[in-house]
């Protein structure tokens, strides 16, 4: 996987945003998996996956992309969590952020 940071974040349907969620990052991934698949064998290629996190100001989105079936790139996209600046709601915010990486991490779901 590999991380995007986006300077100037405008809220969830800024131009920025979208262009990286919808086209860049997305694009990215299937080339990086596409170097990945070629000379692999195909068994191990489906159970391949590869994974994305745009940062956004406080805000965080996960992408994920995987073969399932072989033919067909399937894109997975979390929901984007937003910390807060608010020093005493900051654990209300950052607790989902750092399950959502562990996730990612260890046990392979996007909620």
């Amino acid at each position: 996987g590999a991380e995007k940071r986006v300077k100037l974040y405008t809220g969830y349907n800024g131009t920025k945003i979208l262009r990286e969620r919808e086209l860049k990052t997305p694009k990215m991934m299937k080339d990086q998996y596409i170097y990945i698949h070629i000379g692999s064998k195909e068994k191990k290629v489906r159970k391949l996956e590869t994974i994305r996190f745009i940062h956004a100001g406080l805000s965080v989105l996960l992408l994920r992309l995987n073969s399932p079936a072989g033919y067909v790139n399937k894109i997975s996209r979390s929901k984007m969590l937003t910390i807060l600046s608010n020093i005493s709601e900051f654990g209300k915010g950052v607790l989902p952020a750092i399950i959502l990486a562990w996730k990612a991490k260890i046990c392979n779901i996007i909620n």
